[in-house]
């Protein structure tokens, strides 16, 4: 006895420490693993007690049967040890099922936010779940996981308050997340037109909510926005806006939203900005040449953009700005330069929507031959903007025939000097021969994007915008 009861506050030290360093195979090497060594040592610490002295009484058990002359205390040391195990059993025992009566967890899902998008609530832990991507796509999309904790079981109706913003955006917009019983709801963030406001759109439910009892489901965080930049959006909005208001263009504005590096939550602001001035500003807006680029076609390339609020509004603020019109009148203009952006302008917009304007435009041999170049296609470029996290990104679709031996090592070259690789030609020519012909590229500027698209039809190829996320949701 005087053995057992020497060595039981060595093995109760000792073996706690085991247990912490089996979990990794090594010492904790910074505070913050330290920290989670202590906390799983508190999660499972009665039921590695019981089950230490359990394992220690079945060895005294066999002492005891074995070796004769000892077995007097073999036998005290079995039932000191079974006893104490028992005891850590109840203890972890109670401890869990008090745990399991007192928490309740509510989880529910975000499907198909893009990058730019934040969501936050308070109460609410999040886990992001990116999504795998196809081969092409040049997407990422995520769906964000969130759970509400509390010490009290939910009610059916309980409503939550769930924040949704923009990357930049200076304001957010409040959803309403009901709890209901029996299933986990799925949601997804759609633009609705017609109200001019985002929703927060139920779909089918997919399994069961986790309650009355902690799960591992998933490991939560707490998602931390990025307040600097909402901030500095904020910021800087509010002194265009108190800025005292006179007469023409505000060029930073202007500048705003045809920098492909702004972030589609200030670009949303901007637009909203302008669907406050009157008809006969915007108009002004429109006929303003800033950079080579009429902002009249900034206005309708925006009405292209991935992010389906932006599209709306830049799509309201085209026909207000009677764009078109702009553009026609450009197209006589006596500035040389005005008049050379609005002929750029052309090959940039639909084929439809290229021929009302030269309709709207005074006759000339110039614009006889805009139409039939127009009529043809092969000039034009429909940028498609796609929302990312730092500014807009254009993806072009480049196609080749792959049998052409020419066009092949011209396109191979191309994108060895200019696309976004470090392969060499040879291996790019390896490389598009397993592409079967088709290949896309993702650029970070509208001059690039354009000056790469004309270089590959030189070299025999087919060049066009897409936006991936079409077919990624």
């Amino acid at each position: 006895m005087a053995w057992f009861s020497m060595r039981l506050p060595v093995m109760v030290i000792l073996f706690p420490t085991g247990i912490l360093l089996a979990q990794d195979k090594a010492i904790p090497q910074v505070f913050s693993q330290a920290t989670d060594y202590t906390e799983l040592a508190f999660k499972y610490g009665p039921f590695a007690f019981a089950v230490l002295f359990g394992g220690f009484s079945m060895w005294m058990l066999k002492q005891a049967r074995t070796d004769k002359t000892q077995s007097q205390r073999h036998w005290a040391g079995f039932f000191i040890t079974l006893i104490t195990c028992i005891g850590f059993a109840a203890i972890g025992t109670h401890h869990w099922l008090k745990v399991a009566e007192s928490t309740h967890i509510f989880i529910g899902e975000i499907k198909d936010l893009e990058d730019y998008e934040q969501v936050d609530g308070d109460g609410f832990y999040f886990k992001t779940e990116l999504k795998k991507q196809l081969v092409g796509e040049n997407v990422n999309l995520r769906n964000e996981y969130f759970a509400v904790i509390q010490d009290q079981p939910f009610f059916q109706g309980q409503r939550f308050e769930l924040a949704y913003f923009k990357q930049a955006q200076t304001k957010r917009t409040l959803f309403t997340v009901q709890y209901d019983d029996g299933a986990l709801p799925t949601y997804r963030i759609v633009y609705n037109e017609a109200s001019g406001v985002s929703e927060l759109k139920k779909i089918q439910p997919v399994s069961a909510v986790v309650k009355n009892s902690l799960t591992d489901l998933f490991t939560v965080y707490a998602q931390t926005l990025p307040a600097a930049s909402v901030s500095s959006s904020r910021s800087q909005l509010e002194a265009q806006q108190a800025a005292p208001p006179r007469k023409g263009v505000d060029l930073r504005l202007v500048n705003l939203l045809q920098d492909t590096r702004t972030p589609v939550g200030r670009k949303i602001d901007a637009l909203d900005q302008l669907g406050r001035v009157d008809a006969a500003t915007l108009q002004i807006y429109a006929a303003t040449v800033n950079s080579g680029e009429p902002f009249a076609l900034t206005l309708i390339e925006l009405s292209r953009h991935s992010d389906k609020e932006m599209a709306s509004k830049a799509s309201k603020l085209v026909l207000k700005s009677q764009a078109e019109t702009v553009l026609a009148q450009q197209l006589s203009s006596s500035n040389r330069e005005i008049r050379a952006a609005a002929e750029r302008a052309v090959f940039r917009v639909t084929p439809d929507r290229a021929d009302r304007i030269l309709k709207q435009a005074s006759p000339s041999a110039r614009t006889q031959a805009l139409s039939a170049q127009v009529r043809l296609g092969a000039k034009q470029q429909l940028l498609v903007p796609v929302g990312a996290a730092n500014g807009d990104r254009y993806y072009l679709e480049a196609s080749w025939n792959p049998v052409d031996g020419k066009s092949v090592h011209c396109l191979a070259v191309l994108f060895n000097r200019e696309a976004p690789s470090s392969n060499t030609v040879e291996e790019e020519e390896k490389l598009m021969a397993g592409q079967k012909g088709r290949r896309i590229i993702e650029l970070n500027t509208k001059e690039s994007a354009l000056s790469i698209a004309e270089k590959i039809k030189s070299c025999g190829g087919q060049a066009s915008f897409s936006n991936p996320l079409l077919k990624a949701k």
